[in-house]
């Protein structure tokens, strides 16, 4: 009765190798598709777009800059009139 116990675990550990083996393939082989299709779909999508890269030197952060600071201003105080808010608010408020 002991040998067939140890018998019949020998073949399962045996199976369970083999499936493992097996798997273990099926991974690396899908990292080997998925990244040259990622190169393939973005380098497709850099070409349709045909967009142009702003130099530096005509990139304006400035202009519209001191309305968004009076508008952040305004909504900050008007944040603070509100009062405290609860633990629960501000949690879901940073989500």
């Amino acid at each position: 009765m002991g040998r067939d116990k140890i018998s019949k675990q020998l073949v399962l550990s045996r199976e369970f190798k083999d499936l493992i083996k097996a798997s273990s393939l099926i991974p690396a082989s899908s990292v080997y598709i998925a990244f040259p299709t990622f190169l393939l779909f973005a380098a497709y999508w850099k070409w349709k777009e045909d967009e142009e890269t702003i130099p530096y030197a005509k990139v304006d952060l400035v202009t519209g800059k001191q309305e968004l600071d009076e508008e952040e201003k305004a909504f900050l105080e008007a944040q603070q009139l509100l009062g405290p808010r609860p633990k629960w608010k501000q949690i879901w408020d940073a989500l």
